[in-house]
């Protein structure tokens, strides 16, 4: 199997992305909704807050392209939370937008 370099965040981002985080933990709108912060900060380290909620995709690619990013967001993802589980600091670690597909589909955990 090929080794994976993995895309490290540099401390400058984890900086900002636990300040985000803090700020998230502390807001009101989040008081009641335990779920939904945990949930939101699991986002933020996945996206790097830059997920706006919509696809950063240009509008002309074909519909196989946007299957195929599909599938590679969603590998990413479950790759994502299988390491939240066993290590929150490392899947906080890892700068997951810069991960190509070929690393995505190598990544063994």
């Amino acid at each position: 199997m090929a080794s994976v370099d993995i895309p490290m965040r540099i401390e400058d981002q984890m900086r900002s992305l636990r300040d985000i985080e803090r700020r998230i933990r502390a807001s009101e709108f989040w008081r009641a909704k335990t779920d939904g912060v945990e949930a939101a900060v699991r986002r933020l380290y996945l996206t790097g807050g830059t997920d706006c909620g919509g696809a950063h995709w240009p509008s002309d690619d074909s519909k196989g392209e946007v299957s195929s990013r599909i599938s590679v967001e969603r590998k990413k993802k479950r790759k994502f939370e299988v390491l939240w589980a066993r290590s929150e600091e490392r899947a906080k670690s890892i700068d997951w937008q810069r991960l190509s597909r070929a690393d995505v589909s190598a990544l063994n955990w």
